[in-house]
């Protein structure tokens, strides 16, 4: 259901021009660094720094490819609680 609700924020902030979506991703623990979301993002805008992924915030537009084709699903979005 939180899923759903980020999505659908995404579209609105999407239609209004208002898409500032990069600071949203998070890649957790259960990262392996294996890269796949660098290379399935469209936009190119993931770096791998020190094995996990960097969203680059001015290519980022929000596909939610990385988020979808992560094989741990490590990547998150929306809020998420730092340690």
């Amino acid at each position: 259901m939180q899923h759903q609700k980020d999505v659908a924020h995404l579209f609105k902030r999407v239609k209004t021009g208002h898409v500032k979506a990069t600071r949203h991703f998070h890649a957790s623990d259960a990262c392996i660094g294996c890269g796949i979301c660098a290379r399935l993002c469209p936009a190119n805008a993931i770096d791998m720094v020190e094995g996990r992924p960097a969203w680059v915030k001015d290519r980022c537009y929000a596909c939610l490819g990385c988020l979808r084709g992560c094989p741990v699903e490590a990547i998150t979005y929306g809020m998420h609680e730092t340690h």
